[in-house]
């Protein structure tokens, strides 16, 4: 399971990285059914407000 987890923060914060990304959008697309806060912070991302 941790491996799946990682997959996902790993996608999550290159999708994160476009412009236009929300954190509900990517949080969508890579599988966690709701946005968390962990996505960026996992990768030492600071909040950008929408």
């Amino acid at each position: 399971m941790t491996y799946l987890r990682v997959r996902r923060l790993a996608m999550a914060a290159d999708l994160l990285r476009e412009p236009d990304a929300t954190l509900a959008a990517v949080a969508d697309r890579v599988g966690f059914a709701t946005p968390s806060p962990s996505v960026p912070r996992s990768r030492g991302a600071r909040h950008r407000p929408q």
